[in-house]
């Protein structure tokens, strides 16, 4: 098992400066290569929360969540999201679906979370092939 990961905010906030200076207008928070071990919904608050205080201010930021969070954890990070200013919520079909899985199964699955951003007038995007 990997061991936990843990946020280092001066680190973080180095990063998001160097991209902005290397001309990056946004980046995608929480966004992964899938190599390492899943961030816990703690972990992810965190870094959002951190992302937002040291990211340079003209560098939008937008936040990935995660279906199989669950969707109390994914209706609290949509409130945060808004309320740290973050531009967009990005939203991906679960990694607990198969992959030949419907798309009908897909919709029920990301529905909430449409739904929990349309109710807080919060603008979403889909990350789907």
């Amino acid at each position: 098992m990997l061991p936990r990961r843990k946020l280092d905010p001066e680190r973080l906030r180095v990063f998001l400066n160097q991209l902005w200076v290397a001309g990056a207008e946004s980046v995608l928070i929480a966004a992964s290569t899938g190599q390492g071990h899943l961030r816990t919904i703690d972990e992810l608050m965190e870094f959002f929360v951190v992302a937002a205080k040291s990211a340079p201010p003209e560098l939008q930021r937008m936040g990935l969540l995660r279906p199989e969070d669950g969707c109390e954890a994914n209706a609290e990070f949509l409130q945060l999201l808004k309320h740290l200013g973050y531009t967009v919520a990005f939203i991906r079909p679960g990694n607990d679906l198969g992959a030949g899985c419907s798309e009908d199964k897909v919709v029920e699955q990301l529905q909430p979370i449409v739904q929990g951003a349309s109710d807080l007038r919060y603008p979403e995007g889909l990350n789907y092939n």
